[in-house]
């Protein structure tokens, strides 16, 4: 009992040291400042925060891996695979506005006949063999020309906006692939070279409790508290494995990333100017629903053109040349369908009044969507420098632990848990640090401008 007390004391002063030794934080105050991205003349960078924690490589270096890399990918080379067929689509639909020309060879052959040959009004004739070659001209189809001409424009329009949607789409999963593998890498790496140090611990503890120093129940929360932190460790490398094979599988490559990129920030792509692709197609889909309204009108409207025919008769005949040559206007007019046009009528307009609603539905989807980008944004740049101090003061906190945990009566589960708190406050860290770059690019892949800031705009 008595030696159970001493035990106790000490430890109580040995905590009482320790919290005097960490009070003094591990950065001045002005070493801080230089974490502090919230001053508005200092350049914003991915991952600066943590720059001299882990490895990293400059923007130059990452946007030429990341652009040689996604024009490789089969989804961006698929986006180009019917640009010739919209392009051809448009070209036909100008190409109805010219006029057509048509040939026919008539061979009038007499099967079976029975006329009388006298009193008789009806055609004599015999067997006919003539050419005919017609060219007819639509001067006005009811809309229908002119609608089917924009409506091929705007599928044109909006298979472009999806290529560049495409493309936005793909930088920011390289990104998310690539800043993933890293960050899991490193911190299953850094929590196994964690557990390796406290490894020798194990049988210390015990040494002490068969030497009578520790109380046999230390080295017994020792073994449970590290078989925690090891249990930790498989589900991290786990985790690691998982975007590795991501990573390896994107990228066509065995390599792992080299370092987490210093992007520059640019606040300025947070003030809207273009609207989202998914806003902007809904209202692509809108214009093209009034063109079909249009299109579908035309089929009750009047047809006005003209013809020109000329015919040559009896070219079996070599002693013959007759021919004469033809032309007038001709007029289509629907009288009765019975209502079936009108419905198909009515049908698009209710179609057309859907799509519009579409779009204000995507606008307020687009809105709250930006909202929830921003407030992550703003918080993991307000927690930047606390999360770096929390981190460092926890590392602190291990590392003075580890020098004095051969003090008499020290316990050694402090250890442990503060390196499963230096584990998981560097999760923290770099998980705020991955938002920060990733919010960024989400929101300039909102605003239609993240394939600019990687020159990827041309393609």
């Amino acid at each position: 009992m008595a030696r159970s007390k001493i035990n106790t004391k000490l430890t109580f002063i040995s905590f009482l040291l320790l919290n005097l030794l960490i009070i003094k934080p591990l950065l001045s105050s002005d070493e801080i400042k230089e974490f502090n991205i919230d001053s508005s003349n200092m350049d914003l960078y991915s991952f600066s925060a943590v720059k001299n924690i882990v490895k990293t490589v400059d923007e130059d270096f990452y946007i030429r891996f990341m652009k040689e890399n996604v024009i490789n990918q089969p989804e961006f080379k698929s986006s180009f695979a019917f640009s010739e067929e919209k392009r051809l689509l448009v070209l036909s639909a100008k190409r109805d506005f010219f006029p057509t020309i048509n040939t026919r060879i008539v061979n009038d052959e007499i099967i079976d006949r029975s006329i009388d040959e006298t009193n008789s009004i009806r055609k004599r004739q015999d067997d006919s063999f003539d050419a005919v070659v017609e060219l007819s001209q639509t001067i006005y189809s009811g809309g229908k020309l002119s609608g089917s001409l924009n409506f091929a424009k705007l599928e044109d329009q909006a298979f472009k906006l999806k290529k560049k949607e495409v493309l936005s789409e793909l930088i920011i999963s390289a990104n998310h692939i690539y800043i993933s593998a890293y960050i899991s890498d490193y911190i299953y790496n850094y929590a196994l070279d964690l557990i390796n140090k406290l490894r020798p611990f194990k049988e210390k503890v015990k040494d002490r409790v068969s030497a009578g120093i520790n109380d046999p129940i230390d080295f017994a929360l020792f073994s449970v508290n590290f078989n925690k932190l090891e249990s930790l460790l498989y589900n991290l490398e786990a985790n690691s494995k998982r975007d590795q094979a991501n990573y390896e599988y994107f990228f066509s490559t065995s390599n792992k990333p080299v370092g987490l990129p210093l992007f520059k920030i640019n606040k300025n792509n947070f003030i809207k100017k273009i609207k989202p692709f998914s806003t902007a197609l809904q209202e692509i889909e809108y214009e093209k629903s009034l063109e079909e309204v249009k299109i579908t009108r035309s089929d009750r409207l009047p047809k006005v053109g003209f013809s020109v025919r000329y015919t040559e008769y009896d070219i079996d005949k070599s002693d013959i040349e007759d021919n004469d040559i033809r032309g007038g206007i001709f007029l289509n007019l629907p009288l009765v369908d019975f209502g079936r046009t009108r419905s198909k009528v009515n049908a698009a307009k209710a179609k057309s009044k859907a799509v519009l609603t579409d779009v204000d539905v995507d606008r307020k989807r687009t809105a709250s969507i930006e909202k929830e980008i921003i407030s992550k944004f703003d918080s993991a740049l307000k927690a930047r420098s606390q999360l770096l101090q929390a981190f460092l003061d926890t590392q602190n906190q291990r590392e003075i632990i580890e020098s004095r945990i051969n003090v008499s009566g020290f316990s050694a589960n402090t250890l442990v848990s503060s390196a499963e708190k230096e584990i998981q406050q560097l999760q923290i860290l770099l998980s705020s640090e991955y938002d920060l770059i990733i919010s960024f690019l989400e929101l300039s892949h909102q605003n239609q401008a993240l394939s600019n800031i990687f020159y990827m705009d041309l393609l």
